[in-house]
């Protein structure tokens, strides 16, 4: 496995990551339990939109693609992270003949990081495919979503409070369907009292 970063200047940055297993399987048993390749390759990255970097995007793309015996292919596709098999998604379904899985993830987000409100938005998915579980982990694909959040804060302690905060967020998540899965609002706050550090 192998992971490069590299500054493009003060404002932004990339990154790229790969894994690869190869096994040499010989021997019947584990040739039904892993399968002989599995390859993932990815590129993240940051920028600034501004002078102060107070606004910031950053995001990600990976890939992967596993082969090996039919067995092997068929245990992935009716694993805990896909259940291919499952008679309410008609958007997926096993394939006994397979011999390879491929899928990708990303994500993208969208930042204020300072100031009395911050903002955080953003947008990812995960395909039914995506297995980087031979070096890496992904415990649940077949799911995208999106979510905005607004957060109004007070940094400067005084009398009463060192600190106040009020958050409003809003997400949804989808299966690759386009079947809801989830759709919240979330309000929050939080104080800080100034004497005794206590927050409720």
């Amino acid at each position: 496995m192998g992971r490069a970063q590299h500054s493009l200047g003060r404002r932004a940055s990339i990154g790229l990551l790969g894994t690869a297993v190869v096994r040499d399987l010989d021997a019947p048993n584990l040739e039904t339990l892993l399968p002989d390749r599995a390859f993932v390759g990815g590129v993240d990255g940051h920028v600034f939109l501004d002078g102060k970097r107070d606004w910031v995007v950053s995001g990600g793309l990976s890939g992967s693609t596993v082969s090996g015996s039919q067995a092997a292919v068929l245990r992935l596709q009716r694993a805990a992270q896909r259940y291919y098999q499952r008679p309410d998604a008609p958007h997926v379904s096993v394939d006994p003949t397979a011999t390879s899985l491929s899928g990708w993830s990303g994500r993208v987000g969208l930042n204020k990081n300072s100031g009395n409100v911050t903002f955080n938005a953003g947008l990812w998915g995960i395909n039914p495919g995506f297995e980087p579980n031979d070096i890496g982990y992904a415990t649940q694909t077949d799911r995208g979503g999106a979510h905005g959040q607004v957060l109004f804060r007070k940094l400067t302690p005084d009398a009463w409070t060192r600190t106040r905060e009020l958050a409003i967020a809003k997400w949804w998540t989808f299966n690759y369907g386009s079947e809801c899965q989830g759709n919240g609002v979330v309000v929050a706050g939080r104080r800080s009292s100034a004497t005794t550090g206590s927050s409720s």
